[in-house]
């Protein structure tokens, strides 16, 4: 029987193979010099094990390509988000946490130009995947009777006294047989 520097936690009628197999991995488990609180926290998780906690904490979405301090923010605010889906906040949460400007308005801010149960969001910056992203996470945090509507906006300060005319054209190319 292996001598070991534990109490066991197998039965008095444990073989001594399943013993010394309990003895080699209670050696290599004692050596490992972790603190598996920093496993719980976004900000002090490893990188390479954020999808994990993401998945523990219910986010929706996730993609490897995003930024770090996007998959940081939406693993910090996905329980947020989760207990509270379906409202005006929740929506904020999730738009506001791809490290965009966002701005969320609902039909009680303009009830002359709006719906009822429609949100407008203007979301100023970012990548067309971050932005696809946000749209996904939105999507998943409003109520399935509310709509909405994502619109890529911009920010300027300057103003120019230019004024542009351009007109859309199509072009098409036909081919005719001869006769």
């Amino acid at each position: 029987m292996p001598d070991t520097a534990y109490k066991s936690l197998l039965p008095p009628n444990a073989t001594e193979l399943e013993l010394a197999m309990e003895q080699i991995t209670a050696d290599l488990l004692l050596n490992i010099d972790f603190d598996c609180r920093t496993l719980w926290n976004p900000w002090t998780c490893p990188v390479h094990l954020l999808p994990y906690l993401a998945s523990a904490v219910g986010m929706d979405d996730w993609s490897n390509d995003w930024p770090e301090h996007i998959k940081r923010d939406g693993v910090a605010t996905a329980i947020e988000v989760q207990s509270t889906k379906g409202t005006i906040y929740s929506i904020k949460k999730a738009a506001g946490s791809f490290g965009v400007t966002t701005t969320v308005r609902e039909y009680r801010d303009n009830p002359a130009t709006m719906a009822p149960c429609t949100y407008t969001i203007t979301a100023t910056g970012g990548t067309a995947s971050i932005q696809s992203a946000m749209e996904k996470a939105v999507f998943k945090s409003v109520r399935a009777s509310d709509s909405f509507t994502l619109v890529n906006g911009t920010a300027g300060g300057a103003a120019l006294n230019i004024l542009g005319f351009g007109r859309c054209i199509t072009l098409q190319r036909f081919r005719c047989p001869a006769a």
